[in-house]
């Protein structure tokens, strides 16, 4: 959520000077033009499984004590570069408004 909102415009890439050290940007970005014309012909993209048995769920262990996070996302906002953002409240009060589940979901087929 906090990536939608501070992000900010949207930029005009038509006009970036790339550099040697760009490679990894063109390479993702032709990967991702690529895939983007599979979709549109009708094609799967990459990485997408419609074989239920391929497409699994791999169940990680709980991070929430991880970084000292587990006070919660105002806490960690505010002890970090982002506390100077002009829009740190409203970006923690859409973390607030959202409580998260006590345990990991699972969903039971």
């Amino acid at each position: 959520m906090a990536v939608w909102c501070t992000q900010g415009a949207i930029a005009d890439r038509t006009k970036e000077q790339l550099g040697a050290s760009d490679n990894g940007i063109a390479l993702y970005r032709r990967v991702l033009r690529r895939e983007i014309k599979k979709v549109e012909e009708g094609v799967d993209p990459m990485f997408t499984f419609r074989d239920s048995a391929r497409n699994a769920r791999i169940d990680l262990p709980n991070e929430r004590k991880k970084h000292h996070n587990s006070e919660g996302a105002r806490s960690w906002i505010m002890r970090t570069h982002a506390a100077y953002s002009p829009i740190a409240e409203d970006v923690i009060a859409m973390y607030e408004a959202v409580k998260p589940a006590p345990t990991p979901l699972r969903v039971v087929g």
